[in-house]
């Protein structure tokens, strides 16, 4: 149970990184006056594309396995268990 908490705490914190680089983002597109909306042709808005690249990858890289170690293999455990229980229960 000690280690299933630890590893939500650290999936948690590791899904964190897209969602603090994309405000890191919207800060900075603000602080060099790019409009709300639309294209940005302010000097060094051109590294806001890399910028959102990174965090469109690190999205899709880092959530899938966030949610994999999270939830679904400790769900898979606890059915795998049910069912050997169930099985053991049966050839009695």
């Amino acid at each position: 149970m000690l280690r299933w908490l630890a590893q939500v705490l650290w999936c948690t914190a590791v899904a964190y990184i897209p969602v603090r680089l994309w405000k890191f983002a919207a800060a900075l597109r603000s602080d060099i006056g790019c409009p709300p909306q639309g294209d940005c042709y302010v000097r060094g808005s051109e590294h806001l594309l890399d910028l959102d690249l990174a965090i469109f990858a690190t999205a899709v890289l880092l959530w899938p396995v966030c949610i994999w170690l999270a939830v679904v293999r400790p769900a898979l455990a606890l059915f795998r268990a049910h069912r050997m229980r169930l099985g053991k229960c049966h050839e009695a």
